[in-house]
């Protein structure tokens, strides 16, 4: 006889939220798409994983006036890749960090940040209102640049990790 097991394939959201991208897709769509996107906002699929966590650490610390933060973020995260006690998946995340923060090493001298200076974000989930509707983000750094004249220019930085082919 087989047995039976309840398997989770979504959650239960009770104060959902919808990214710029699906505002956008919300307000083009008919009905019943509109529907379909504030169900999955509120009902989120539990697959959802956030890769490279751990490689955002030390990207921030190399901006933000620690020259050696990526050497000590490659270096502490091939020790804990070496731990008997990983998961696949964090085993697996760990090698994708290392690689991640390898190729940011390899490319960093081609970036041309002019006068930018970093700063770090210690706010995290910050809401941002755009024209009335609450937007989720999730801010690493500030930035700030003075430019001829005295006028200051002042942004944020959301970092973005894919895998790609190296050039």
């Amino acid at each position: 006889m087989a047995k039976s097991a309840v398997i989770i394939k979504h959650r239960y959201n009770p104060e959902p939220r919808l990214s710029a991208n699906q505002m956008t897709q919300y307000i083009e769509a008919g009905a019943h798409k509109r529907y379909t996107i504030l169900q999955d906002a509120k009902f989120p699929q539990t697959f959802m994983l956030i890769r490279y966590e751990d490689a955002v650490g030390p990207a921030v610390g190399y901006f933000t006036s620690k020259p050696d933060a990526l050497e000590n973020g490659i270096l502490k995260l091939k020790r804990k890749e070496l731990s008997d006690d990983l998961t696949e998946f964090a085993s697996e995340n760990c090698r994708l960090c290392i690689d991640a923060l390898e190729s940011f090493r390899a490319t960093i001298k081609k970036l041309d940040l002019g006068k930018t200076v970093f700063r770090p974000y210690e706010l995290r989930e910050t809401k941002m209102d755009i024209k009335g509707v609450d937007v989720s983000v999730s801010l690493r750094m500030m930035t700030e640049e003075v430019k001829r004249g005295g006028k200051r220019s002042i942004g944020a930085v959301v970092f973005k990790v894919e895998e790609g082919d190296r050039a």
